[in-house]
């Protein structure tokens, strides 16, 4: 019982870096069913490319979504330098994502602990932007497309977290003393996490397909957390903490438990940027 206190615990706490930036209009242009984006290099080329993305729109989803599927590459990867930027793509509403920020999470239980982890950076979710990282699968009876979006670099989430556990409860039901008190930062490293995107697109009459709603699920393959001390002492549970999560188990367990508020902090920026990213060209191109 003891051992399911302490990982909760940790769990509480939770809610690597990119490489260099990569210009995508280095990548060769390719061509598609119904549109050709075989055009020059260079900002000018990607804003046409997007823009005639944009035009295809009320053909998507009458067709077989190729070109939906590789206009919706295209607009992620042409998102990809400004996305790095603190600004992001103001005009879009979508936040920087290099790194992204999430305000908070909160994780309860009343027998055992409470607590807290503050102001969330997730680190190197921006290379999974580039088309080489951007699976598109669309389903050919409705509307739906799933996006995978994988950063190969993996991911490095680094919070501040506090929580307060009631460790002797787990050994004496009844006990009502204080609790334990914790407090540092919270660093995390993700191997090969998967970002996979379930975009629901109806036909709107002025601007052809439009996202109605997005479903969000994070997979990874391995993950490692340490928690430590912001005046760098040695606190006894803090150690007890960092050797159980030594056990890559434990880690999983710990990002799982700060999943959904991840997601929470990717869910808006992916609508804005799948619904409306082909009216905002300029914007995203820096032009």
């Amino acid at each position: 019982m003891l051992l399911i206190v302490l990982i909760s615990i940790a769990a509480v706490c939770c809610c690597a870096a990119g490489a260099a930036p990569r210009n995508e209009d280095q990548l060769v242009p390719h061509t598609f069913a119904g549109l050709n984006t075989n055009v020059s290099q260079g900002p000018g080329a990607t804003e046409a490319r997007l823009r005639a993305c944009a035009d295809s729109r009320a053909r998507w989803l009458a067709s077989d979504k190729s070109d939906m599927s590789a206009c919706l590459r295209d607009l992620l990867a042409a998102s990809f330098e400004k996305l790095r930027t603190a600004d992001g793509l103001p005009a879009l509403g979508v936040p920087s994502m290099e790194p992204l920020y999430v305000t908070k999470a909160t994780i309860s239980d009343s027998s055992v602990f409470t607590g807290t982890i503050s102001n969330l950076y997730v680190h190197g979710f921006s290379e999974a932007f580039l088309k080489p990282n951007v699976n598109v699968q669309p389903s050919k009876k409705n509307g739906l497309m799933q996006i995978k979006m994988r950063a190969p670099k993996g991911l490095r989430i680094l919070g501040d977290f506090e929580a307060k556990a009631y460790l002797l409860r787990s050994v004496i039901p009844f006990y009502d003393g204080p609790p334990s008190e914790v407090s540092g930062l919270f660093d995390a490293e993700i191997d090969s996490p998967t970002l996979t995107i379930n975009a629901a697109y109806t036909n709107d009459p002025d601007h052809g397909a439009v996202v109605d709603g997005v479903q969000l699920s994070f997979n990874f393959d391995n993950a490692r957390v340490k928690l430590r001390n912001e005046k760098l002492l040695t606190n006894t549970l803090l150690t007890l903490l960092n050797g159980m999560l030594e056990d890559s188990d434990l880690s999983r367990k710990v990002i799982n438990e700060a999943t959904p508020d991840i997601l929470r902090g990717f869910q808006d920026p992916m609508f804005r940027l799948l619904d409306s990213g082909f009216d905002e060209t300029k914007d995203i191109v820096g032009r």
